[in-house]
């Protein structure tokens, strides 16, 4: 018979009172850390798959019109860290928001009932707080210091695969490249990209297997995929990916 040691005895005690799945001993650690003050940059070679943890808030823009590339837009706004947005409809030089959009009070698209567009993701700037409202209970906020916007679908769920949703997306099971959103209940949000094409249980569960995870509660949405993932990171810019991409909705850390 195997011995654990006695502090994980009572972790895995811990996560099966508490409803939580018991975590793999095994778990994946990054091939690669960078470290950008309080932010970590984490980078699995398995999937392509670059994780930027954020400490303190991001902003997400949305450039209709005339949208210049994703590099020069992060320059200009001295972002250290900028990925590509949600999902957009007509061109991406001539765009709307797909789903419910507003910033710091101003409204720019109305909510769309939609199988993929399971979620709200909310930044409450005032307490700096991000969080995931399904579709079916959200109320769209009346304040000027957040900013909502509709995604999905939501792929992680307090640490179990959200199956249903992903099944019912329209691209959930195919294989493309990925880009998500992702909170723990410390209240760190993770910006993800994956280069490498893959379903999104298969994403969901390897996230699940990850270190950087471990003893926390994660919840993790999506945001968009395929040709429109991009990331870029202002000092370590072999990392950068598509990042000369003209997309006309970002989310960028300053």
């Amino acid at each position: 018979m195997k011995r654990i040691a006695l502090g994980t005895f009572f972790f895995l005690l811990f996560q099966l009172l508490s409803g939580q799945p018991a975590l793999s001993q095994n778990l994946i650690p990054p091939n690669k850390i960078y470290h950008d003050g309080l932010n970590e940059i984490s980078v699995y070679d398995d999937l392509g798959m670059t994780i930027v943890s954020v400490h303190d808030g991001f902003e997400f823009l949305f450039v209709p019109d005339d949208v210049d590339a994703l590099e020069s837009i992060a320059r200009a706004k001295h972002y250290r860290f900028v990925i590509n947005g949600s999902y957009f409809d007509n061109s991406a030089l001539h765009a709307g928001h797909s789903g419910w959009l507003r910033i710091y009070g101003k409204t720019y698209s109305p909510l769309r009932p939609d199988v993929q567009l399971t979620h709200v993701a909310r930044f409450d700037s005032a307490s700096m707080k991000t969080s995931f409202i399904n579709m079916d209970g959200f109320a769209p906020g009346t304040d000027d210091h957040s900013i909502e916007f509709q995604t999905g679908p939501l792929i992680i769920d307090s640490n179990k695969v959200a199956l249903s949703l992903i099944q019912h997306s329209v691209n959930g099971s195919g294989r493309y490249k990925r880009t998500l959103m992702a909170v723990t209940d410390n209240s760190v949000v993770y910006l993800i990209t994956v280069k490498n094409r893959v379903s999104l249980d298969s994403l969901a569960n390897y996230l699940l297997s990850l270190s950087i995870f471990a003893s926390h509660r994660l919840d993790v949405v999506n945001l968009d995929g395929g040709s429109s993932v991009a990331l870029y990171v202002q000092h370590h810019p072999e990392l950068n990916y598509n990042e000369s991409a003209r997309l006309p909705m970002l989310i960028g850390v300053k």
